[in-house]
């Protein structure tokens, strides 16, 4: 008990309200839990990289969000209208490093990393997937 009251404290600093034994070992094991996932489990993932003249590298963006393949016509109207980096960027859940390329004539070009958290990689997968069928249906 008295190891479960210290790590109480520790967690949650309040002793005046302390809760009774089970509720404040359920309280201590979430609290844990939690801390564990965004410090062990929630890691910053590279999707991809890529660059704005040449595109992503090596990257099926509709493979990857779980979209099934495209006909012809779906894909005409999904690249006419946007690109894969641009729904990369309008993603919220995605952190997006952008550098400067070197400035040679006629070849200067911005270059992409792009960065999800391990808890939102799902929901990145699902809003490209999302943005694609609308895309579709437009």
């Amino acid at each position: 008990m008295k190891n479960l009251i210290e790590r109480y404290i520790k967690l949650f600093g309040d002793t005046a309200s302390m809760p009774e034994e089970k509720e404040m070992k359920r309280m201590v094991l979430l609290k844990e839990r939690e801390i564990y996932i965004k410090t062990r489990l929630n890691k910053s993932i590279l999707i991809c990289t890529g660059s704005l003249m040449n595109g992503l590298d090596d990257f099926d963006i509709v493979k990857w969000s779980g979209h099934s393949e495209l006909k012809y016509g779906e894909e005409n109207k999904i690249w006419n209208t946007t690109t894969d980096i641009d729904l990369l960027q309008n993603c919220p859940y995605i952190n997006c490093i952008e550098t400067e390329g070197e400035d040679i004539v006629n070849y200067s070009d911005s270059y992409f990393k792009f960065f999800v958290y391990s808890e939102d990689l799902n929901k990145v997968k699902t809003f490209i997937k999302d943005q694609i069928k609308k895309l579709i249906t437009q």
